[in-house]
């Protein structure tokens, strides 16, 4: 009975320890690297350039944006632009 007892607890200390070590590359593998220049190039076709500081499953945040096209000049956009990711098509790291 105690051998059994004493693997059930090598099993158990095992199981979570395996748990925390896949989590914690679960984390280092979704990390992306905030405050980063991106291009966001939405459905519609127009495109979004700012410094990427926050996102989640269903939203990104970014600063210091400018709506970008493709024969006017880039119009500066004021605050901070929350982007639906439902509206996203691509993101390119600059």
């Amino acid at each position: 009975m105690d051998v059994f007892l004493g693997l059930l607890a090598a099993l158990g200390i095992w199981t979570v320890l395996s748990l925390l070590v896949c989590a914690a590359w679960y984390q280092v593998r979704r990390r992306v690297i905030f405050a980063r220049e991106v291009l966001v190039n939405l459905t519609d076709g127009s495109g979004i350039r700012g410094t990427l500081v926050k996102f989640n499953a269903t939203t990104m945040v970014l600063e210091r944006a400018s709506l970008v096209g493709e024969s006017t000049q880039p119009i500066s956009l004021d605050g901070t632009v929350y982007l639906e990711r439902r509206n996203v098509h691509f993101v390119q790291g600059l």
